[in-house]
């Protein structure tokens, strides 16, 4: 019997390398997790955790892969969240530390493939398992001119054209990886040229950050 193809998804922090080696440890750690927290609340495709890897989070979708058109407002709607809580961020923020003044640095790319899955089980906790998983984080290193992008597979594209204005400056591309041979995607930009990000209606990030807990100058933060 055929294993129905599932869906794989990882948001990952870009930048996130050098502002760790050049930062204040104890700040940027908890910069870095309100963002993993807040591209988790972000999650409207009832996507299951399965585990956070530093600067990225890894979801799956078992059994069911939604359309490329839905992935895109997933990842879309990530990015504008991640924007979202460092732009309140950098506004209210008093501390000058180099970690907090070049937050706004930080950016967003989402990779996103499909297929078969397996699962392990280490410690109780349930991880996706199989070739699946590794293409997806291969694809975290490749030739995209960008670091702000969206990366589908042809896996997950499943032969639909991206013509629709939503993909406006989608382009195709092939990468080769030992092992694994020719993989095929699709990138699209996740910021419009010229475009701020803004964050969705009706939110609150500030009410996120206090619910975070962050803690940034040794106490709670006044309101």
């Amino acid at each position: 019997m055929q294993t129905p193809a599932s869906l794989l998804l990882m948001p990952d922090i870009s930048g996130f390398t050098e502002f760790v080696h050049t930062t204040e440890l104890q700040h940027s750690q908890q910069i870095v997790s309100g963002l993993l927290e807040t591209l988790i609340a972000a999650n409207q495709l009832g996507l299951t955790v399965a585990e956070v890897e530093g600067d990225a989070v890894l979801f799956y979708r078992e059994g069911a892969v939604p359309t490329p058109a839905q992935v895109l407002a997933q990842a879309r709607q990530m990015f504008a969240a991640f924007h979202a809580w460092l732009t309140d961020f950098q506004r209210t923020c008093p501390c000058g530390c180099a970690a907090c003044q070049s937050a706004g640095q930080l950016t967003l790319k989402v990779v996103a493939h499909a297929g078969p899955l397996g699962f392990t089980t280490v410690r109780a906790q349930r991880k996706p398992f199989g070739e699946a998983v590794i293409v997806l984080h291969r694809l975290l290193k490749n030739d995209v001119p960008s670091h702000e992008y969206l990366l589908l597979t042809d896996d997950l594209l499943g032969g639909q054209c991206a013509t629709a204005e939503a993909w406006a400056g989608a382009r195709r591309r092939t990468a080769h990886y030992a092992g694994l041979g020719r993989v095929g995607y699709l990138h699209v930009p996740l910021r419009p040229a010229g475009a701020p990000a803004a964050p969705p209606a009706a939110f609150s990030w500030r009410g996120l950050w206090h619910g975070l807990g962050l803690r940034l100058w040794g106490g709670s933060r006044a309101t």
